[in-house]
């Protein structure tokens, strides 16, 4: 039960701080304050109408962005919605989409060493989250016909059952151009988080 492990991304952080701060100076950008949370939660991108970012300005978002697209990579999914949201002004960014990025980086300053704790025990579901099924018997009675083709040549398992738990949501309609919703998900074995993602979904349901 006692944790033992975490998967952090450390090192790569702190070498992308040192570029982050290298880049912004190069730039006459200012280093940002740390900061607690890397975006407002009612913060809506699409509705910027600052200008449109200069070439240079531009060079220094795409920087920023691959770097913190490969921290997510690494495991910071703590930055998965931000960077997901602010990617989608890439190709043509506007200065307040810039300093929503630069806004991120304080959050990176600020907590420059979260980790993925590796823990066999079921993880506890979030206050509100509302479970659908925690129990294989529960799902098999609702899709009788489904069925898991296991191979034969596995070897028997051995040691405690491990619970599967994956977590999802989205917020509806959150784009207020587009009307698109972004859609969450978080997967767990045990409680050690193998899988998540913030991505806004390709098309909207009437």
């Amino acid at each position: 039960g006692r944790i033992r492990y975490h998967l952090g991304s450390k090192t790569y952080v702190e070498e992308a701080i040192r570029k982050v701060k290298s880049l912004l100076e190069e730039a006459g950008r200012k280093i940002p304050y740390p900061t607690k949370c890397p975006m407002d939660k009612d913060l809506k991108p699409e509705l910027d109408t600052s200008r449109f970012c200069n070439a240079g300005e531009h060079r220094l978002y795409m920087q920023l962005m691959g770097i913190f697209l490969w921290i997510v990579r690494l495991g910071r999914v703590d930055l998965g919605f931000p960077i997901s949201s602010l990617s989608r002004f890439s190709a043509l960014p506007r200065i307040g989409h810039l300093e929503h990025l630069e806004k991120v980086f304080g959050y990176l300053l600020k907590f420059p060493d979260k980790q993925i704790p590796v823990n066999a025990r079921p993880f506890d579901p979030p206050e509100g989250a509302e479970l659908f099924s925690k129990d294989r018997e529960v799902m098999q009675r609702i899709y009788p016909e489904a069925y898991e083709e296991i191979d034969t040549s596995f070897p028997e398992p051995k040691g405690h059952p491990i619970q599967t738990t994956i977590w999802y949501d989205s917020n509806w309609a959150h784009d207020q151009v587009t009307r698109r919703s972004n859609t969450g998900l978080m997967a767990y074995v045990g409680g050690t988080l193998v899988k998540a993602y913030s991505k806004r979904q390709g098309a909207i349901a009437a």
